[in-house]
């Protein structure tokens, strides 16, 4: 289940933020960012920390089960 978990999100984020966004928020991480300043700065606007991501993520994930 967990890695079925991991690939939904991953989607969500590649549809709606696209690769270039996945690509700044994985540099951030591994700079050494924490994961809330990695989403803001990667993705500002639109999912600003872990919060909103996993709100974002539950969204998508009733979407998907109707």
């Amino acid at each position: 289940e967990f890695y079925e978990q991991s690939i939904s999100l991953v989607v969500l984020i590649l549809q709606r933020q696209g690769p270039d966004g996945m690509r700044k928020l994985c540099g951030q991480i591994r700079d050494g960012k924490s994961l809330d300043a990695a989403l803001g700065f990667a993705y500002p606007g639109t999912i600003r920390n872990m919060k909103e991501l996993e709100q974002a993520w539950r969204k998508y994930l009733a979407e998907l089960s109707r």
